[in-house]
């Protein structure tokens, strides 16, 4: 299996409340920094959390890849630290935050789940210097737009489309 199949199986799985199946579906991907970042998910998942930060920090690292990935990375440590009070928590996404605003990017956010607003809620600092975040505007065809908007209390997640669920389904049966 290449590595983007599994990555996406991977996420079926986590989705399906599986993180046993992803992180198995993405052990022989190790050195693939997408497949790194997506099996320290499955392990915190799995409250492995010691595994997933060892996951990140291993030596072929994230350099040189695109932001999306680096803001997963960040968010992924965040919350390893989060889990075990480290400290480094709201720093790693306050730095998260900044490596997404030129971007715009929101998915990670989105992917990160509830720990994240929780973490926000205690030490609410870096949120609200970016609320590009939270910034939303419908446009004439109802699709969103960033350009300017209402502010809302979590980014807005677009419905699947049939072809996705489409995708999604064929992944489950993996």
């Amino acid at each position: 299996m290449n590595a983007q199949v599994a990555l996406a199986a991977a996420d079926a799985h986590l989705a399906a409340g599986r993180p046993q199946a992803a992180a198995e579906v993405l052990a022989e991907h190790g050195d693939v920094p997408e497949c790194a970042t997506a099996s320290a998910r499955a392990r915190l998942a799995l409250f492995d959390h010691e595994a997933a930060r060892r996951l990140l920090d291993a030596p072929s690292g994230l350099n040189g890849c695109g932001p999306a990935l680096t803001v997963s990375a960040l968010l992924v440590r965040a919350q390893a630290a989060n889990v075990l009070s480290d400290a480094s928590a709201h720093h790693l996404v306050a730095r998260a935050l900044a490596a997404a605003k030129p971007d715009r990017l929101r998915r990670p956010f989105l992917d990160a789940g509830p720990w994240l607003r929780a973490l926000l809620a205690r030490q609410p600092g870096p949120g609200h210097a970016h609320d590009w975040l939270l910034t939303r505007q419908s446009t004439t065809d109802g699709r969103a737009s960033d350009s300017g908007g209402v502010h809302a209390s979590a980014p807005v997640a677009e419905p699947l489309s049939e072809r996705e669920r489409e995708v999604l389904g064929r992944l489950r049966r993996c």
